[in-house]
């Protein structure tokens, strides 16, 4: 999702004239690149997503605590830096967003990992030599400090869409999902003994002898 949606604004930037094209040669640090974007993923998704989400379900909390937490969370790495923008904040909330929600709809961490790599690969590696080589003109589509302008507030614009239609789309109220279960399972088939009711014999009652 987070690479579909990122390929669409690249179009629309292509089309509107705020971006052009030029071709390049892959090379073999290309697939270090997406390696690298998979990392990102998983280490942001399990510390501003996974976690928040999974205490707030320990403390029978609302998952959309989590959520709210991961959403504001997601710009820390570059916050107090000297360059950051405020499109560059919205977009990572945004991003955080979508990946909070799908975490929650599909009741797990992959999902969110997927859309975030698919997001910095297209938008930080492919079309940054390893791919194609795109020069922006008006604004620029990256992660983190790198995105700006327009074509940042676009994304970050799809990403809120995108997120709030997930969200929405739960088909199960997560909130209410309960605990696993600890007991062990009876096999199906087995009977459940009945009750003995043979009265219980005192301690030091002697056996009477037939």
């Amino acid at each position: 999702l987070g690479a579909g949606l990122a390929t669409l604004v690249v179009g629309v930037a292509l089309v509107g004239g705020w971006a052009r094209l030029s071709g390049t040669t892959p090379s073999a640090m290309a697939l270090l690149g997406l390696v690298s974007a998979g990392a990102l993923a998983i280490r942001d998704e399990i510390l501003f997503r996974g976690l928040p989400i999974l205490f707030a379900h320990r403390a029978g909390l609302p998952l959309g605590y989590g959520v709210v937490f991961g959403v504001l969370v997601a710009p820390s790495n570059f916050l107090l830096t000297e360059r950051v923008t405020p499109e560059a904040v919205v977009l990572a909330m945004a991003l955080g967003a979508l990946a909070g929600a799908l975490f929650v709809r599909k009741h797990g961490l992959w999902a969110a990992v997927a859309a975030h790599a698919g997001f910095v690969a297209v938008a930080g590696v492919l079309t940054r030599g390893a791919l194609i080589e795109v020069t922006w003109q008006q604004g620029e589509l990256g992660a983190g400090l790198a995105a700006r302008g327009a074509t940042a507030w676009l994304m970050a614009a799809l990403f809120s869409a995108a997120a709030l239609v997930v969200w929405r789309g739960r088909t199960s109220a997560p909130d209410k999902t309960p605990a696993p279960s600890v007991a062990p399972k009876r096999k199906e088939g087995a009977r459940t003994p009945a009750p003995s009711v043979a009265p219980k014999r005192k301690e030091g009652a002697r056996k009477t002898k037939t």
